[in-house]
């Protein structure tokens, strides 16, 4: 398990071309002769130190500097040789990019071709008169369920004609009750009535004896 989860993110690196290997010998090699010429300036230094007398001293500091000013001519040269190396590396890559994007493009532009023949004109001008046929198909049903089967519009006269009989019957129903209810309030306040009442409600006066 070990293995395998330390192997999830990392992206292996491509393998370097041989423009990149060649930049990376030459500057392999200009350190090399960096560290020489820094090396035969120290040992020049120190044999002029001896003193013009010493004459052995003098010979190898001569040696010396001939030998730092080759490898400075050295170092200069693969400085030039490395430049034209790494233009050429850069002109690869910007080569490269674009056969990348060209290569990018001509597969999104097959791809789009196939998905173009799997919906040709027709079929797509098909399928919109059909989605607008169905969206009027739609409307209609639409329209049909909101409309009243029996609409008290005037356009079914039995209906109508029905319905106002029914109103006058119910209006006498309604009078005949009213009437009914007035001559029964009306009883209890007629003439006879109350005097026989008032009779057995005061007892009569009866003659005082002489």
């Amino acid at each position: 398990m070990g293995g395998t989860c330390s192997g999830e993110g990392n992206v292996p690196e491509p393998p370097k071309t041989n423009l990149q290997l060649t930049a990376a010998r030459i500057e392999s090699q200009i350190q090399e002769l960096d560290s020489k010429i820094a090396s035969a300036e120290r040992d020049i230094k120190h044999y002029v130190a001896m003193g013009r007398e010493n004459g052995a001293a003098k010979l190898r500091a001569m040696r010396l500097l001939k030998m730092k000013q080759m490898y400075e001519q050295q170092r200069s040269h693969l400085i030039g040789t490395q430049f034209n190396v790494e233009e050429l590396q850069a002109q690869q890559d910007q080569a490269d990019v674009a056969l990348t994007a060209i290569q990018a493009m001509k597969t999104s532009e097959e791809q789009m071709r196939r998905q173009q023949q799997l919906m040709p004109v027709a079929m797509v001008e098909d399928l919109q008169f059909e989605m607008q046929q169905t969206a009027e198909d739609v409307q209609l049903v639409s329209a049909a369920l909101a409309e009243s089967g029996g609409a008290l519009d005037g356009s079914d006269d039995a209906a109508m004609e029905e319905l106002a009989k029914l109103e006058a019957e119910m209006a006498a129903e309604a009078e005949l009750a009213a009437g009914a209810s007035l001559a029964a309030a009306a009883k209890p306040m007629g003439g006879g009535g109350g005097a026989r009442s008032d009779a057995r409600a005061r007892p009569e006066r009866q003659p005082a004896a002489r």
